[in-house]
């Protein structure tokens, strides 16, 4: 017998419509089960009073929310939570100078977002945000030491990956983004001013991105040491001693591109590197703006190690003789790029 035709377009939609709701409600139920809100700093019931102690009440998945107020924490993030402020300049932590780092995130698949971290301990390596997992975001913060310099780093990264530190404003430490053994990470769109060494140091780290950053009045700009496969672009350096420098210490720096970056108002060189005996390693410097336009290409002084002697102990110390060593931008840019 023959079936309707209506009445199997009408059978086949159902079926359509059936696939579909049992997609939607399991997707519905998933967001649900995103996590909670936990309340600190709040006149509600339920709300806390230390942001630690509603870390340590959440579970993976949950939201952490700060209301404005001043916090006298040093806070330990150990769970995939979003810790999130009520407003950059109005959530502010306070480390009060002693027991370490100001807040440190060893979970991984963190948000911290809208603080104002500040006076890290003075102590080795003490920073406002210490991440030691992978898979962080770290936005919209305000980094602060209000003894100009004390504390370490603005952001002390170590043994990670994937970590994104962007929209952040650093200021008034030694070092304002340091990276050891890092990959993969997103360094942009901070503004890194008045730290008393480097605004960025990435050591044994590879296949960084650093763009799009406003680093002044640091001491220098970037620092990168034993690092290779990583981009610098679009970063604006202006009224410090160094620009960017590579130096090769344990291992090579090699496959690094400085490229489209504005130098201006420097006192020093904006470009330079070191090179360890026997290297060969090849880093591409190309269409930077070098504080005006350059209708020749940019020469960039740098050194090699060409001798290491080995020292007499308790008389002579080991020494390493350098010689001068050059590169170029073979393309320097006539104008400063935009922001």
């Amino acid at each position: 017998m023959k079936q309707n035709p209506i009445l199997r377009n009408v059978l086949a939609v159902g079926i359509m419509v059936l696939f579909i709701g049992t997609g939607i409600i399991p997707s519905a139920a998933q967001d649900e089960r995103k996590g909670n809100i936990l309340y600190v700093g709040g006149s509600g019931p339920g709300n806390y009073t230390r942001i630690q102690d509603a870390v340590d009440n959440a579970s993976d998945g949950d939201t952490v929310f700060v209301f404005n107020g001043l916090y006298y924490e040093n806070v330990i993030v150990n769970k995939a939570i979003r810790l999130l402020g009520e407003s950059q300049t109005g959530t502010v932590i306070d480390g009060r100078e002693n027991n370490g780092s100001v807040v440190t995130i060893f979970a991984p698949g963190v948000t911290l977002s809208r603080f104002t971290l500040q006076n890290c301990g003075d102590i080795s390596n003490a920073a406002e945000i210490f991440i030691g997992s992978d898979d962080n975001q770290i936005i919209e913060n305000t980094m602060n030491c209000t003894t100009t310099p004390h504390g370490e780093e603005g952001v002390w990264c170590l043994n990670s990956s994937g970590n994104t530190i962007e929209r952040n404003t650093i200021q008034n430490h030694y070092y304002g983004i340091w990276l050891e053994y890092c990959a993969d990470t997103t360094i942009s769109n901070n503004t890194i001013m008045n730290n008393g060494e480097w605004g960025i140091i990435i050591g044994n780290t590879k296949d960084t991105t650093i763009s799009h950053n406003a680093l002044t009045k640091n001491k220098g700009g970037i620092y990168l040491r034993d690092s290779s496969n990583n981009t610098l672009s679009r970063n604006s350096i202006t009224r410090s001693t160094y620009g960017v420098s590579i130096n090769e210490q344990d291992a090579t720096s090699a496959q690094n591109a400085v490229v489209e970056n504005n130098f201006m108002r420097n006192t020093g060189p904006d470009g330079l590197f070191t090179l360890a005996k026997q290297s060969n390693s090849k880093n591409l410097w190309d269409r930077n703006y070098w504080d005006r336009p350059h209708l020749l290409p940019k020469l960039i002084i740098g050194r090699k190690a060409v001798l290491s002697l080995p020292g007499i102990p308790f008389h002579f110390p080991p020494m390493t003789l350098m010689m001068p060593w050059y590169a170029a931008d073979w393309h320097p840019a006539q104008e400063p790029f935009a922001p």
